[in-house]
């Protein structure tokens, strides 16, 4: 079940508001987004405006986190908030090799070791899945890897979508030795600063992608669209069914007649340690577009 029925996000909760940014990507030449561009943008909207709230809200910042049990305690705190939330994601998808899940990049994730070192996504959306309708809304600034890309072109938006409120794009990652810039971020944070009250979310998400130049190439747009708006369903895409562990983590459920692109016959496992060891603009790795 999606967490909004009116398209405006987290406005329909009341009291103050919580927001987490984070921005994540692998170190070196894995990273195929400049992450760290896109929190400034966020970090200089003014904490009411960001969710809508007129009591204000905790804003809390979270750059290249190298544990995903450290994400998942943050994901945690803001699922627990009682007021409206929003969750900032600006970074990479990958698929593990083992279940050939969605995962979010982090810091010392390898294509070998992201069950280990990613986020898995239903992690994401177990956690935010379970607050009341309306309270919660993703915003999402995303580039899908070689593994990735091919299986989220193929199950469309609603692959990542289901069980969560999600405004924002995934697009390919960007050609060898470039960078993608997170321009949708500052697109819809520049929105945000020059507003008197924040405008419904799928108004500001048009204007953003279309201030961003998006919508006319690959990228896959995220509207916001719930059970009630399913997309049309591909093929279903379903791993190999894992062993339930004792940590298992159960998805959110289903509607009935939804994809379930993403979804395992059992509750899909939290990983185990990791292993002991010691449209958009482009710019060169290491250079910030617009650097000289």
């Amino acid at each position: 079940m999606g967490n909004d029925r009116s398209g405006t996000g987290a406005e329909t909760a009341s009291g103050p508001g919580y927001a987490l940014l984070l921005a994540a990507g692998p170190a070196g030449k894995q990273r195929l987004m400049d992450t760290t561009a896109a929190l400034p943008q966020f970090a200089a909207v003014p904490p009411a405006a960001l969710l809508g709230t007129p009591g204000g809200a905790s804003v809390v910042q979270l750059v290249d986190p190298a544990d995903p049990q450290t994400v998942l305690t943050h994901l945690r705190t803001a699922a627990a908030h009682p007021g409206p939330v929003l969750v900032h994601l600006a970074g990479q998808l990958t698929l593990d090799a083992k279940q050939r899940l969605p995962h979010l990049a982090l810091a010392r994730t390898t294509p070998r070791t992201a069950r280990y070192t990613a986020l898995p996504w239903h992690w994401l959306a177990a956690e935010l899945g379970r607050r009341p309708p309306g309270s919660t809304v993703v915003i999402a600034d995303l580039v899908a890897d070689e593994t990735a890309w091919p299986l989220l072109r193929t199950v469309g938006p609603y692959g990542l979508a289901a069980g969560l409120t999600l405004y924002g794009t995934v697009a390919p990652g960007p050609p060898k030795r470039e960078m993608a810039t997170p321009v949708y971020s500052q697109a819809f944070a520049g929105l945000l600063r020059g507003a008197a009250e924040r405008p419904p979310l799928a108004l500001l998400h048009q204007r953003a992608a279309l201030e961003a130049g998006l919508g006319d190439g690959p990228e896959l747009l995220l509207d916001g669209a719930g059970p009630e708006r399913a997309y049309p369903a591909p093929e279903p895409f379903v791993p190999q069914a894992p062993a339930a562990g004792p940590m298992a983590v159960a998805p959110p459920p289903m509607p009935p007649g939804a994809p379930e692109p993403f979804r395992t016959a059992g509750p899909a496992p939290a990983p185990p340690p990791p292993p002991h060891a010691g449209g958009r603009r482009w710019a060169p790795v290491g250079q910030r577009p617009g650097a000289p």
